[in-house]
């Protein structure tokens, strides 16, 4: 009686076990509003592993292989492309945020930048893999989107500073910078997006193990690395480029 009454199927959340006769609790036992069936078994209490003896813990995972059955091999590169290309622009947002060389702009450069740029360029993987994970079929994946998001930050970035911020810059000078700009800072936010994207595709790996939704926190080693990078390339051009004027 004792384990019958403590079961997790009394749980109104779930929506099974005793009949519920109160309104107000029929409600609770409802769906939440607007969500999908991958966020209803996301946030769902079944899914902790204390219970998995009295629910199924095979559910995520038959749902995740059920829905990538569904998809097509190039529906899934379109939209690995389409995020992969969107993440990039979308970052530069935070670049922009810096002003005058003050010292809150010279934290941002080292500290919140890099954070701010390496998250945002990760963001269209990260919308697949926490709200469309069946998208996801290959590691390959986050890396390509990785490489693709970077040399778009590294592209508009780029354009902005040498036409909208240098503009006025001698040609000589102009032309130096450019090329500065194309070949090493391309590359840093390359290389950094890159290795961002190990993170992520760590954290796909341990979703395939598990059978369970993925668990971002997993691949906070690899953009702690990446995001440490790119801070120190901030302060070394920020130390060393007055020497070079």
């Amino acid at each position: 009686m004792k384990d019958k009454y403590l079961s997790i199927h009394h749980e109104p959340a779930l929506g099974a076990g005793r009949p519920m006769a109160d309104p107000a609790e029929q409600r609770a036992a409802a769906p939440r509003p607007g969500a999908s069936d991958h966020e209803q078994l996301r946030d769902s209490v079944a899914g902790e592993p204390a219970l998995s003896e009295q629910f199924d813990p095979t559910r995520y995972a038959r749902w995740l292989a059920e829905q990538r059955s569904r998809t097509t091999l190039a529906g899934n590169l379109i939209i690995t492309l389409a995020v992969a290309l969107a993440s990039g622009p979308l970052a530069v947002a935070g670049a922009l945020l810096v002003g005058r060389r003050t010292w809150w702009s010279t934290i941002y450069l080292v500290l919140l930048g890099p954070i701010v740029e390496e998250l945002f360029k990760q963001a269209g993987m990260i919308y697949l893999l926490e709200k469309k994970p069946y998208r996801l079929f290959a590691a390959w994946q986050f890396i390509f989107a990785g490489a693709v998001s970077g040399l778009g930050f590294a592209t508009v970035e780029n354009l902005i500073y040498l036409h909208v911020y240098l503009s006025r810059v001698t040609t000589e000078d102009w032309q130096a910078l450019a090329q500065y700009r194309w070949t090493w800072c391309t590359l840093l936010h390359v290389s950094c997006a890159t290795v961002a994207s190990l993170g992520l595709m760590r954290a796909w790996r341990q979703q395939l193990r598990d059978g369970q939704p993925a668990e971002l926190a997993r691949g906070f080693p690899w953009f702690f690395v990446a995001i440490s990078i790119h801070g120190m390339y901030n302060l070394s051009a920020l130390l060393v480029g007055p020497w070079l004027r």
